[in-house]
């Protein structure tokens, strides 16, 4: 996998693009028996759920979208000129317009299939642009979240991600992530300044576009909370007690969300909070917890540009705060 991720882009998608063909063909000329064998098996164990039965339709649905994604891509592809024309403002609006329709219909086979219900108090804060959207992030399916919320709440913007390597190995995140202002984390960088200088180059040209970034780097679990929380304690042992209360989030890494500030200093920040895609932080975790069982609760807060302050150590401080009561709002809304 290291491999695949480390060759060119043309290399890669040479390996990846036929795999995930091959593989949807072979999945859709096997569902007859895959999904009467989940059917079976979902009657004698857990027929109220249809757990496996539920599994099997999403990825159906999963690789017809991952196939229609790269379908949309080669279809635009002489329309922007075989390349040529792929950075101009209108043949970005077309990409962006099938990276919209992937991600919406990503969340919707969840809702469909895996019983995920969203509940969103208010879609204002996400209305005006430009922002820095930073998201908490547990599961698989949150990762999807911030441009989703931002679809439904405006047709026109565009999510610039901040995404880790590995998904590139999705066709279509490979395809319309790169077609797209996006930079793609190489999170075991041998020189960190060029990371964060990818970082600085998705504000270019931000008009009312969004910048999203995922500052806790990876999924909580109480193991990296506490690896983390060390790591701090070693250069900064007041941050380190600040952090430690958190409960439910990985202390942010400041760099990267300060370096997209930095770069975009008429941004709002907009922090985007959920509860209840933690039952879906792993493969086993997803297996187990199809259909989820409770609501998903989303809470966007915006913070005004501003307010943010710009010495290091205060936004530091500042941007800690701001987790800690996303933290604080997760524990009061988590069942029990």
């Amino acid at each position: 996998m290291k491999g695949l991720l480390a060759a060119g882009r043309l290399r890669r998608r040479i390996v990846t693009i036929p795999l995930v063909l091959l593989a949807s063909f072979t999945v859709w000329v096997l569902s007859p028996l895959l999904l009467g064998l989940a059917v079976a098996a979902d009657l004698l164990t857990g027929p109220r759920r249809l757990r496996l039965t539920r599994l099997v339709l999403f990825g159906l649905n999963y690789v017809l979208l991952e196939c229609g994604a790269i379908g949309a891509a080669a279809a635009l592809w002489p329309v922007t000129g075989f390349g040529l024309f792929t950075k101009r403002r209108w043949a970005i609006r077309l990409n962006a317009g099938v990276e919209r329709w992937w991600v919406v219909s990503v969340m919707r086979a969840t809702q469909r299939w895996m019983y995920v219900d969203i509940h969103v108090d208010d879609l204002d804060d996400l209305r005006q642009g430009p922002m820095v959207i930073a998201a908490h992030h547990v599961s698989f399916f949150d990762a999807v979240l911030p441009a989703v919320l931002l679809a439904w709440a405006r047709s026109d913007a565009i999510a610039r991600y901040t995404l880790k390597r590995e998904m590139l190995l999705s066709p279509a995140i490979d395809l319309f992530g790169h077609r797209l202002p996006n930079h793609f984390v190489d999170r075991t960088p041998a020189i960190r300044s060029v990371e964060l200088e990818g970082f600085t180059a998705l504000a270019r040209d931000l008009h009312t576009d969004a910048l999203v970034v995922f500052p806790e780097g990876t999924f909580h679990t109480e193991v990296r909370a506490e690896r983390a929380v060390a790591r701090i304690g070693r250069t900064d042992p007041e941050r380190a007690e600040r952090v430690g209360r958190l409960r439910h989030m990985l202390p942010l890494r400041p760099a990267g969300l300060s370096a997209l500030l930095d770069a975009a200093p008429q941004a709002d920040l907009v922090l985007v909070a959920h509860a209840g895609f933690a039952a879906f932080g792993t493969i086993r975790a997803v297996i187990a917890n199809t259909p989820l069982r409770g609501p998903v609760a989303v809470r966007i807060t915006r913070v005004a540009a501003a307010d943010i302050p710009s010495d290091p150590s205060q936004r530091t401080a500042f941007l800690d705060a701001q987790w800690l009561a996303m933290d604080e709002w997760i524990t009061s809304t988590v069942v029990p």
